[in-house]
């Protein structure tokens, strides 16, 4: 279980594969997360969390998408460093990216190249 930030500054949580938005939160702290793919897909997969820990799973209907996921979590990462360290971007970028394509996944074609995210990197 990993959170994530959306492009838009959001809260998202990756476990097993799935990514999943905060869909609400009760007065007891527990999260409700809910598919991406919920209105897309029609995934009825949620999650329920408590303190970075998984209390319960309903099961998804999508496909997972292990190698789109770890993609957003290296962005992500690029995102972070690039708002805290003094490095120049195209450097972190190259860094943090670099070992995508050596995670076993077969997705290599799918990393997104610099020159076109450097505009969200900015």
């Amino acid at each position: 279980m990993e959170l994530i930030e959306t492009t838009k500054g959001k809260p998202s949580l990756t476990h097993e594969g799935y990514q999943s938005r905060k869909y609400r939160e009760n007065n007891k702290c527990i999260i409700t997360w809910i598919c991406i793919y919920e209105k897309k897909e029609n995934c009825k997969g949620r999650l329920k969390s408590k303190s970075n820990e998984v209390l319960s799973v309903c099961e998804h209907t999508c496909k997972p998408n292990v190698a789109a996921i770890e993609i957003k979590t290296q962005m992500c990462k690029v995102k972070k460093r690039a708002r805290e360290e003094d490095t120049t971007i195209a450097k972190i970028y190259s860094e943090e990216m670099e070992t995508v394509p050596n995670k076993g996944y077969e997705f290599v074609s799918d990393v997104t190249l610099y020159q076109n995210a450097k505009i969200s990197l900015y």
